[in-house]
């Protein structure tokens, strides 16, 4: 619990790999928390879910460009994550009706491309661009500030299904059993804004957190496009 980040990725360079720490410290009788490792490990299996550091080839080569990348990420479905063209599609839960049009007209307009869709799997515009892209025939991967274990919100589960059908995903830097708290919600977002090319805001509160994706995205030196609104509505 006391290691950093920087010196968890000093430990995964020497060993090469998060299994084989696993097997020396199992191997020397080691003191580390072996029985955690092995819980996750066979709840992996059992779900069939892959976990990728940084240092494999199959880790997302976008993500991990970016200043602050997560050492492992969970992943549930597809992992082909690593497509010619990705973008993430990010808006707010309270939105216009004009939104599902302009989503629309916008994967039309992209779908010649290969490319694959990012989002949040939050409620609203999210929801929204995960649905779109499924019934477009684009693989989505959903972004999620929590465990495998769960779906939040709950309301998203057959969405999620759905995904997984369509050769898109869930994707994790949490490991199970992981509370849902706010401060979990801004390192989702890097996520989200460090695996795409360019990111799109559609709508949004000057203080939302497709605000602070936005801003993660500029300063990871991505493309941020927006969406234009009426000058009176505040979002």
């Amino acid at each position: 619990k006391n290691v950093s980040e920087r010196q968890k990725l000093k430990i995964l360079q020497h060993y090469g790999s998060a299994t084989n720490i696993y097997q020396f410290q199992k191997s020397n009788q080691s003191n580390w928390p072996l029985h955690a490792a092995a819980n996750e490990m066979q709840f992996m299996e059992k779900h069939a879910i892959g976990c990728f550091s940084i240092l494999d080839k199959f880790y997302p080569n976008r993500l991990a460009n970016i200043a602050d990348p997560p050492l492992v990420l969970y992943v549930k479905g597809a992992d082909h994550f690593n497509q010619p063209h990705l973008i993430s599609i990010v808006g707010t839960r309270q939105h216009s009706y004009q939104v599902k049009k302009v989503i629309q007209e916008l994967l039309e307009g992209l779908i010649h491309l290969k490319m694959g869709v990012i989002s949040g799997m939050a409620l609203g515009v999210d929801g929204i661009a995960h649905e779109l892209a499924i019934e477009n025939n684009i693989p989505t991967w959903g972004i999620m500030a929590h465990g495998l274990d769960t779906i939040y919100p709950n309301q998203h589960r057959r969405l999620a299904i759905k995904m997984l059908q369509n050769k898109g995903g869930l994707i994790t830097e949490c490991r199970q059993k992981t509370l849902t708290m706010p401060f979990q919600f801004p390192k989702r977002n890097r996520i989200v804004a460090g695996m795409s090319d360019i990111t799109i805001v559609i709508e949004s509160n000057v203080d939302g957190g497709s605000m602070i994706t936005a801003k993660l995205a500029r300063g990871y030196d991505r493309e941020v496009f927006a969406v234009p609104g009426k000058i009176h509505d505040a979002k």
